[in-house]
This record gives structure tokens, C-alpha cells and sequence, in this order.
């Protein structure tokens, strides 16, 4: 069977929001650890499709 890899694109200007609101509510490294967490979640969600 043929894997196809999927891509998502995500605009920059979403990701910078999602940081600065991350970094002011949690503090930068907390903020870097659950920006980690959700690349390897979307990484596992797009392996599973």
C-alpha cells in the first residue's frame, strides 16, 4: 500500500498569535513545550490518515 503524506499549512501570523498568547499566559518555556506538543500531536494525527 501507497503512503500519501498530507501537509497542513499554517498561516504565520495564527502561529505567532497562539505564542504570545501562550508565552503570557504560561511564561516562554512552557509556552516552547506545549507548541512542541502540538506539532507532534498534528505529526501523529497526519500518520494515522
Amino acid at each position: 500500500m501507497k503512503r500519501l503524506w498530507t501537509t497542513v499549512s499554517v498561516d504565520d501570523n495564527l502561529w505567532k498569535k497562539f505564542l504570545s498568547k501562550a508565552i503570557e499566559k504560561y511564561g516562554p518555556d512552557v509556552a516552547k513545550a506545549k507548541k512542541k506538543a502540538l506539532d507532534n500531536a498534528i505529526k501523529q494525527w497526519l500518520e494515522r490518515k
